[in-house]
């Protein structure tokens, strides 16, 4: 991996800003009436992104970095990608599944820290934007004390990103609003706050996905650390304007909606690892949200191929999760029963990571579907 300096990390999330400029220069530079479709919007962030990309690089480099670039918007838009290091992500997910999919490429450290900010994204139910950020910079701290440069540099990188989203989003969501949707609504600062959010957690998933993916290095040729943090700026933005785009036309009445989201039904389905847990000690329970959760009254989950393996060390680091119901203000409870007793299958939920404990503090019980 290539190791960055504390000013390239910081820049990385700085430029993520100016490439979001670039793609939203292009929307403005497109009819209302022409923008309607994915095909649409995928080729409006692409345009942007390489016209960024065209400040920086000339020639076979130039090349290269579109080549790649276009390459993640593609991804976003097919829902996964695949490359030499990162094997297969679903965009739009979360960190945890990201991990789940790709345990190899992450140390215990980085899961720890990478968890605990999706953590904080997931459960913050804050309006303050500025003691949202706080507690990203208390994660930051601990991470530069704590971990390895080469560890920590995936978790700054993540950071960098998602401190610097959110306050481009916060500038811009009503311009991105207004531009989508042809009109000039102004949205509500709690509302504008929920959404930047959640655009901000995708693009932090894109960056570390990015700088774990030193694949990168691969795929364009004599790369250094200009180009490679340029590589991890593209894949991140690229998720930021897909991310953008898909909760501004599915929350602003919109024509278009990107993707649905993920119903009981399609996480028995597709989850195949899922199993239900029970905690023995709770007071060994190291929790992560900012919600109080009583944790006699959750459904909690966790990862059968690692809480069923007889391979699984005792004392190693499991991470267990519940699910909350979806709501249009995305402020859904906690399920206290598990989602195999509930008779609506079709009902949206959220996956929330509440916390850790050790192996041998958990009793995995598999689902009954």
């Amino acid at each position: 991996m290539n190791l960055l300096s504390e000013a390239e990390i910081k820049d990385i999330g700085v430029e993520h800003n100016v490439a979001l400029d670039y793609v939203f220069k292009e929307l403005s530079s497109i009819e209302n009436s022409g923008v309607k479709s994915s095909n649409d919007i995928e080729t409006i962030i692409k345009a942007g992104l390489n016209k960024y990309s065209a400040t920086l690089f000339t020639g076979e480099e130039l090349d290269n970095t579109i080549e790649y670039s276009n390459k993640q918007v593609e991804n976003y838009f097919g829902n996964k990608v695949k490359s030499e290091s990162i094997t297969e992500i679903d965009y739009g997910s979360t960190m945890l599944s990201v991990i789940k999919k790709n345990r190899e490429q992450f140390s215990e450290s980085q899961i720890k820290y990478l968890l605990r900010c999706e953590s904080l994204f997931l459960s913050a139910k804050t309006i303050n934007m500025n003691s949202f950020i706080e507690k990203l910079d208390v994660i930051e701290e601990s991470v530069k004390k704590e971990l390895t440069a080469e560890e920590a540099q995936v978790v700054l990188i993540y950071l960098s990103v998602a401190r610097n989203s959110i306050n481009y989003w916060n500038g811009n969501l009503n311009n991105w609003i207004n531009k989508l949707s042809g009109s000039n609504s102004k949205s509500w600062w709690n509302d504008t706050w929920r959404v930047v959010k959640k655009i901000a957690l995708e693009d932090a998933i894109g960056a570390g996905v990015g700088a774990v993916g030193a694949a990168v290095v691969n795929i364009i040729p004599g790369i250094g650390n200009v180009t490679y943090g340029s590589a991890i700026v593209g894949t991140a933005a690229a998720g930021s304007a897909y991310a953008g785009v898909n909760m501004i036309r599915k929350h602003y009445d919109c024509e278009y909606i990107m993707s649905v989201p993920i119903t009981i039904a399609s996480v028995l389905k597709d989850d195949d690892n899922l199993c239900m847990v029970s905690v023995n000690d709770l007071s060994l329970f190291e929790t992560y949200s900012d919600d109080n959760i009583d944790l006699t009254n959750v459904a909690l989950y966790g990862d059968y191929s690692v809480l069923g393996s007889r391979g699984t060390p005792q004392d190693q680091i499991v991470y267990l999760y519940a699910f909350k119901s979806v709501k249009c203000d995305y402020t859904g409870e906690i399920l206290n029963i598990h989602i195999d007793e509930i008779e609506d299958k079709s009902m949206e939920i959220s996956r929330i990571l509440v916390g850790s404990t050790t192996n041998n503090n958990v009793i995995p019980r598999p689902m009954f579907f």
